[in-house]
């Protein structure tokens, strides 16, 4: 059978939720983990009360700041490559360097999101089930094709896993849009083992 997953005639209709993504592998320290860093240099720095402690304080506060710039500069450089995912009607669209292919919600079993700790915080990632062939080798999807244990009876191994940034507000965008466009295929949130491939 012919996977229906991949390039369309049409993109994305104009009010499908935007969601940028991390490139596929690249791992990064959050912000929030840059912040917990800095503030604890600086409350460390001004428990000395010397000049000493002035130093370590201000060392803090130049973590903070660099990690501010450095995260803001990252996002800017994400959005200009452009990988991100968009959700409408049609299902779900994903854009990387190779290009940009649609996942139909017709062709799908099931959607949900999965998450785990991972260096003391919350990730996410979203999980698309295929009630279809995918094809491992796609230029386009490939990269977010992973082979794993079904989470219910009757599901494939061979599934889509998308990991995402800023998880709380990406988490808010994709339910509020499976809700709109697909909410027979929402499985839920499932908390999954530490540290399972994202």
């Amino acid at each position: 059978m012919t996977s229906p997953h991949g390039p369309a005639p049409h993109g994305p209709a104009r009010d499908a939720a935007f969601i940028l993504l991390p490139p596929a592998g690249k791992n990064r320290v959050p912000y929030p983990a840059c912040s917990f860093v800095a503030v604890a240099l600086i409350m460390y720095g001004s428990s000395w009360g010397n000049d000493a402690g002035v130093s370590i304080a201000f060392a803090g506060l130049g973590v903070m700041v660099c990690g501010g710039v450095a995260y803001v500069v990252e996002d800017f450089r994400r959005a200009a490559r452009s990988t991100h995912m968009r959700v409408d009607a049609t299902g779900v669209w994903l854009r990387n360097k190779s290009g940009m292919a649609v996942i139909p919600w017709h062709s799908l079993a099931a959607v949900g999101l999965h998450w785990a700790k991972k260096r003391g915080l919350p990730t996410y990632t979203l999980e698309l089930c295929p009630a279809v062939a995918v094809d491992p080798g796609d230029h386009v999807l490939g990269p977010w094709v992973r082979d794993d244990e079904p989470f219910r009876p009757g599901l494939p191994r061979l599934r889509y896993r998308i990991a995402l940034d800023k998880p709380t507000r990406s988490r808010v965008k994709i339910h509020a849009a499976v809700q709109r466009y697909a909410p027979h295929l929402w499985s839920g949130l499932t908390e999954r083992e530490r540290g399972y491939d994202t």
